[in-house]
């Protein structure tokens, strides 16, 4: 089967390595796996393992499939910037 890597969905990267092969090297539940295939997304802890497995049959792994967090902005430091910043008058 043909997968347009730069298109690839949770449910195609299932098919591609196997609901049951997924299941045991997470350690879940095959249930889990077809949870992800609904919700269209993978937990990030799964990353390594799937990246893994993706590997061995030589396809990308998108980061994009997983749940990562975006950075968030860290507010004590851009209150430190604001307050000593020359057009506020802090030195």
């Amino acid at each position: 089967m043909y997968y347009d890597l730069g298109m690839m969905t949770v449910s195609e990267m299932c098919d591609a390595l196997g609901r049951k092969a997924m299941a045991a090297r997470l350690g879940v539940s095959k249930a889990a796996i077809s949870n992800a295939c609904s919700d269209n997304i993978f937990s990030a802890g799964w990353y390594g393992v799937l990246a893994d497995m993706c590997g061995e049959i030589g396809i990308d792994c998108p980061l994009d499939l997983f749940n990562f967090r975006a950075p968030v902005a860290d507010s004590t430091h851009e209150a430190e910037r604001s307050a000593s910043s020359p057009t506020n008058g802090g030195q």
